[in-house]
This record gives C-alpha cells, structure tokens and sequence, in this order.
C-alpha cells in the first residue's frame, strides 16, 4: 500500500483498502464482504491524462471480482481527466470473499502500448470500519 507506479506520466497509488459495511439498509455483499480501495492520480507531464474505474480490477487468485454499488455514496465509478501538475483522487468498493491476499489490477492503453501494474494487499493490513 502506498507505493506508487509511474506509467505514461501518470502517477498511481493505491492509498488505503479497508473492510466496510454496507450502508443503505437494503444491500448487502453477495460474497461475504466489502472492500473499500482508494486510488490518487496525478499527471506528472504536459498533455491531459485521463483514467477512470474500467482501468482497475481486483482479483483474488486470480478471479476478478464485482464491484460493490450498493452504497448510500453512490460512487460506485470515476473518471478524471487531469491537466498538468493536477491530482484527483477516488475509490472503489468491490464484493469479495474473505481470503488472506487480494490484487488490484491496473491496465491502461494511452496508446498502441498497454501498461499494466499489480498491488498486492494482504489481509492482515485491512482494517474493519
């Protein structure tokens, strides 16, 4: 958690992952739990970097996961398109089991080139709120 991946000018972290709960009274995770991952972006060159939620995945051995939208924020997706310098940050919830590593996926195709990065999470370092 924390660290940061640099790809094609735009700097990526995974800043925080955390169990909750749901919040509207009528949904709830179909696998057992909801993991909260919060992203930061921040373009680092000159032309317009764009990056929203279709760029992530997270997998559990390999196996992608739903997203989670059941939540009273509603903020189930992003879409940042950032000029130079700026940052914008998001997070995503995602329905999952209870396992002791989870992977959140990056690809991003600015381009004829695909980039991808990994972040490894493991169980023991997720807080419940």
């Amino acid at each position: 958690m924390g660290d940061k991946i640099i790809v094609d000018g735009l700097e990526v972290t995974v800043t925080k992952a955390e169990f909750v709960l749901p919040d509207d009274g009528y949904s709830y995770s179909q696998n057992g739990k909801i993991l909260k991952i919060n992203y930061k972006f921040k373009n680092l060159e000159k032309d317009k970097k764009f990056i929203d939620n279709s760029n992530f995945k997270l997998t559990i051995d390999g196996e992608v996961q739903p997203q989670f939208n059941g939540m009273k924020d509603n903020k189930g997706g992003f879409q940042h398109q950032l000029d130079k310098g700026k940052s914008g940050s998001s997070y995503l919830y995602y329905d999952v089991v209870d396992t002791d590593k989870y992977q959140v996926e990056m690809d991003i195709k600015p381009s004829k080139k695909t980039y991808k990065a990994n972040w490894n999470i493991a169980k023991k370092i997720l807080k419940k709120t």
